[in-house]
């Protein structure tokens, strides 16, 4: 009886173990599981929106009231013929030639901004520079046949970008479209025969000059400001140097 007894008690103290553990809930591993699910569903719909909401970036520069300015020049077989003359500043919608080498990239209307103010619609504005796969036609010269340029060697045509005044070696472009302009870069039209390389145009120094006056004046306009009821003065000269290419 006492046996009895004994395999009684142990079959209700299994059956409310196994009761206990099919009553007890991984909260744990269900929370992570969720937690993970959640962060993926974020994932997701927040790529989702960063690829339908346009963004802003520096390729919507240069807008309406911007003003850069870009050294150009034309070199035809190892020698820059002169700066083109002023244009109004309305040309091509506000990229014009300011008569110094320089361009200025000032846009006036949407025509000139972002990807648009390239080096091509600049050129659609100086009606005095026409290139063709054959020939080339620029001021001072008329029309050159690149079959026969460069003293009979034959030449070609390539656009030549330095990014910045200290970058020494070019990124060469075929199109002027692909051209597009930055702040203080330099550009030139290379017309060179086979094993001439590009040089960076001489209104380099126009633009060194330019860079040094709008630092200068930026900051004699910081050095006026004084608080109320004092006076300052300040005198402010400017000059500009040739950077080696």
């Amino acid at each position: 009886m006492n046996s009895n007894a004994s395999r009684k008690v142990a079959r209700a103290a299994a059956s409310g173990r196994s009761s206990k553990v099919r009553k007890q809930i991984p909260i744990g591993y269900y929370s992570s599981l969720g937690a993970i699910v959640l962060g993926g569903i974020f994932i997701i719909g927040y790529s989702r929106y960063e690829k339908i909401q346009p963004t802003a970036s520096t390729s919507a520069l240069p807008a309406i009231g911007t003003k850069w300015k870009v050294a150009f020049g034309l070199d035809v077989c190892g020698k820059y013929e002169p700066s083109l003359p002023a244009a109004a500043r309305t040309t091509a919608g506000g990229l014009y030639s300011s008569g110094n080498g320089l361009i200025e990239v000032a846009p006036v209307s949407a025509a000139a901004t972002g990807s648009k103010a390239n080096l091509a619609n600049f050129l659609s504005g100086e009606s005095s520079i026409k290139i063709t796969s054959t020939s080339v036609t620029f001021p001072g010269k008329g029309t050159v046949s690149l079959k026969t340029a460069c003293g009979g060697k034959g030449a070609s045509v390539t656009y030549d970008v330095w990014p910045s005044l200290l970058v020494t070696t070019p990124t060469i472009y075929h199109s002027p479209s692909l051209v597009k302009f930055q702040n203080d870069e330099l550009i030139a039209i290379s017309i060179l025969a086979k094993g001439q390389s590009p040089t960076k145009p001489p209104s380099e120094i126009a633009l060194v000059s330019s860079a040094s006056t709008s630092s200068t004046v930026a900051s004699a306009s910081k050095g006026t400001q004084s608080p109320k009821g004092s006076s300052t003065s300040a005198s402010t000269s400017a000059s500009g140097g040739s950077v080696p290419g």
